[in-house]
């Protein structure tokens, strides 16, 4: 068995980003060489098969993709998860749990829900933004000259746009400089 010098890093003290996530588990690792076994098979310190179903997918060097998988899911139901999906679907599957895994063991408490909640969080205020610009615009359509409406919603530092969605619900018309009214 020769001796080859593989770099891992294991030992990392920073925390990944979640698009560094994303970049580590952008794809299967390639298959093992005769000498090298796949990091399912060189955990469990056993000869690594030329039919490995795991080997595409844990690489000798990425001992740490397969150790956050094996404890969130456990071998058996990696193994399982792959002889249920089609062989052209293998690939996502195993993107999706290492991806799922890699996650939770950056974040135990949240993982892939707390990203979720941020997105879905994400999206809703740029729905609200992009509501309070609509009103604007249709205001300044009614108004004979648009250059004499004031901003309806002017959000001071720290104020998110739901909260200043609300001030213009409350509020419900705008007047404009010119002493027309407009309703919101």
């Amino acid at each position: 068995m020769s001796n080859t010098n593989t770099k891992t890093n294991t030992n990392k003290n920073t925390s990944p980003s979640i698009s560094a996530v994303a970049a580590s588990t952008a794809g299967p690792g390639g298959v093992t060489t005769g000498s090298q076994a796949c990091a399912a098979c060189k955990y469990q310190r056993r000869k690594c098969a030329p039919d490995c179903i795991l080997a595409p997918y844990f690489p000798p060097n990425e001992q740490k993709q397969f150790l956050n998988a094996h404890k969130l899911f456990g071998v058996s139901n990696i193994v399982k998860v792959l002889n249920h999906v089609k062989p052209l679907e293998r690939e996502t599957a195993m993107k999706s749990l290492i991806f799922h895994a890699n996650v939770r063991a950056h974040d135990p408490v949240g993982g892939c829900s707390r990203i979720i909640r941020n997105l879905q969080h994400q999206i809703f205020e740029s729905k609200t933004e992009l509501a309070i610009t609509l009103r604007q615009l249709a205001l300044c359509r009614q108004t004979p000259n648009p250059s004499l409406v004031r901003p309806i919603v002017g959000l001071r530092s720290g104020e998110s746009s739901s909260d200043g969605l609300r001030f213009v619900w409350e509020i419900g018309e705008c007047e404009s400089y010119s002493g027309t009214r407009a309703v919101l």
